[in-house]
């Protein structure tokens, strides 16, 4: 069972900005895809995590998209998550990285 503390700890060591609502929302997100272990809509679990922040899947997604922006300007996400980028890096792109980054990192630690 994936912790959310584990979580947070690996994203904010390599990401940065934690105070953000963007950075909790991102955590929430990811511990629900690598607990799910199956396909996943991202519209769908934005509302998830809406719903546990008591707030809407909208704020969620907009929320996590302002956080990714102020992170592309200090951040090289190619670096950061040994990933080819594209120039148009989505949300979808960003938290799929960030959910294959955080478990790439889980299994070095096992």
């Amino acid at each position: 069972m994936v912790k959310t503390d584990e979580i947070k700890n690996i994203l904010a060591s390599n990401l940065g900005m934690i105070s953000l609502k963007g950075f909790n929302y991102l955590v929430a997100l990811v511990e629900n895809i690598i607990t799910k272990k199956e396909s996943y809509s991202i519209i769908k679990e934005y509302a998830i995590v809406g719903k546990q922040f008591d707030t809407s899947g909208t704020c969620v997604e907009r929320c996590i998209r302002h956080y990714r922006e102020l992170l592309e300007a200090n951040l090289n996400f190619g670096e950061v998550f040994g990933v080819r980028i594209s120039k148009t890096y989505t949300n979808s792109e960003f938290i799929a990285n960030a959910v294959y980054f955080v478990e790439k990192k889980l299994k070095e630690v096992k």
